[in-house]
């Protein structure tokens, strides 16, 4: 709820406000529950699994990419694809 004074044509008055977040906290529960389950994807595929968006950044970088690649998640994240690719 909002609440804050307002002053028209003289008239002190109080406007109040109020937002339904239960909308907002279901998309907030279910992004939760996706990132959780592709945290989980990433720390145990077998595979390699690097994930880039749309200009060619990294945003996923599994478990075994890291061993791989020989670069942490946390070092490569936001980084652009071509760091992993020799010269």
């Amino acid at each position: 709820m909002r609440v804050e004074p307002v002053e028209i044509d003289g008239e002190n008055l109080v406007y109040a406000s109020w937002t339904n977040v239960t909308e907002l906290s279901r998309i907030r529960w279910a992004l939760e529950e996706s990132e959780g389950q592709l945290r989980s994807i990433l720390a145990t595929v077998p595979d390699a699994m690097v994930v880039i968006d749309e200009s060619g950044r990294i945003v996923s970088f599994s478990t075994t990419a890291e061993r791989l690649f020989g670069w942490q998640a946390v070092e490569v994240l936001g980084q652009e694809v071509s760091v992993l690719m020799p010269e």
